[in-house]
């Protein structure tokens, strides 16, 4: 068996896991140093490819795995399994070396059980330390969204009638959130994060820190930095800054910061059909107060009511032929992936 078993695993070797273990040590699955010497390799796969495609014949010669393999499909498009997140660079390629068709290996057993497939004892002792590491992220992602709760648009256009902010704090604002304060001292909550740490942990604030710090050394972003012979990300937080000027600069960036996420209008787009039209005034009426960062399962909309929605918009605008299935299917294209389970659950 396998020493371990990573976060994230492929697929189809979490599927084979649970109903034979010849391909248990896959992580070894590479020419053995023995091919360095001229020898023979030892190893029953050469490569990777040659073993994932082995995993691949034996699920597809195996009934039971071939339905699992379905049903996990399903589970992921149904958010159920997630996948892990896919990073890319300022030029859009694909940053990491996670192999594709990767899971979250924990949600795949927890799905797996859920779903009366046995996992195998041996398995059982590798599967605890994933369970651990996820409870802990999950506790830690808990801690943070309490010590930076979120922001409303309306909250942060208020903020934005102040004199002058922190970069640190503006920054949090355009991310949508801000830092709890410890009682009356103003100051954030002892042991919490730093700003800096929150803020590198977002893709969208890495890159407005880094733009901001390019954009004051260029002298194109106006801030009041107290000490410019050591100047760095913390102390660039620091800095003193105009709201507006920040907020109208941001702007211009080739991002968009997520509080102004939902001012993205849809495009003035030459191709249109009713039931495109028909979906996105759906999710206008029926989703704007739904927050996918942050879903809240008490405000979710109702299967039920949503397809009632579309059938009874349908038949104002009179859309010919327009049937109860398909505003089933166009409820599942409009869905938040979380809630896909069915009516304000996650």
């Amino acid at each position: 068996m396998p020493n371990f078993i990573h976060e994230y695993e492929p697929l189809n070797w979490l599927v084979s896991s649970l109903f034979t273990d010849e391909f248990h040590d896959y992580r070894s699955m590479l020419p053995s140093l023995f091919s360095l010497y001229g020898n023979e390799s030892e190893d029953k796969y050469k490569n990777e490819d040659e073993l994932y495609a082995a995993i691949d014949s034996f699920i597809i010669g195996h009934k039971d795995a071939s339905n699992c393999l379905v049903k996990a499909k399903l589970a992921i498009k149904n958010g159920d399994i997630s996948e892990p997140e896919k990073k890319t660079d300022e030029w859009g390629d694909p940053v990491g070396f996670e192999r594709s068709g990767t899971v979250n290996s924990y949600e795949f057993y927890l799905w797996a059980e859920s779903k009366s497939y046995q996992i195998p004892p041996n398995l059982m002792p590798l599967i605890k330390p994933i369970i651990q590491m996820a409870v802990s992220q999950k506790q830690y992602k808990d801690k943070i969204n309490h010590l930076f709760p979120s922001i409303s648009r309306e909250q942060f256009d208020q903020k934005t009638k102040e004199p002058l902010w922190q970069l640190g704090n503006g920054i949090l604002y355009l991310l949508g959130h801000r830092y709890r304060l410890d009682g009356n001292k103003h100051t954030p909550i002892n042991g919490s994060p730093s700003v800096l740490d929150f803020i590198n942990r977002s893709t969208d604030g890495k890159a407005i820190l880094k733009y901001a710090m390019d954009a004051y050394k260029a002298d194109q972003l106006d801030l009041t930095v107290s000490d410019n012979s050591e100047l760095n990300d913390e102390s660039l937080l620091a800095a003193s800054v105009v709201p507006n000027k920040l907020t109208e600069w941001v702007k211009i960036l080739p991002i968009t910061a997520p509080i102004f996420s939902e001012d993205v209008s849809v495009p003035d787009i030459a191709y249109m059909t009713p039931d495109m039209k028909l979906m996105l005034d759906a999710v206008q009426a029926l989703w704007s107060e739904y927050d996918l960062q942050n879903p809240d399962p008490s405000i979710a909309p109702f299967k039920k009511d949503v397809v009632k929605w579309l059938m009874d918009e349908a038949a104002k605008r009179n859309i010919q032929d327009f049937s109860k299935s398909r505003a089933e299917m166009m409820d599942t294209i409009i869905r938040c992936p979380k809630s896909r389970g069915g009516g304000n659950t996650l």
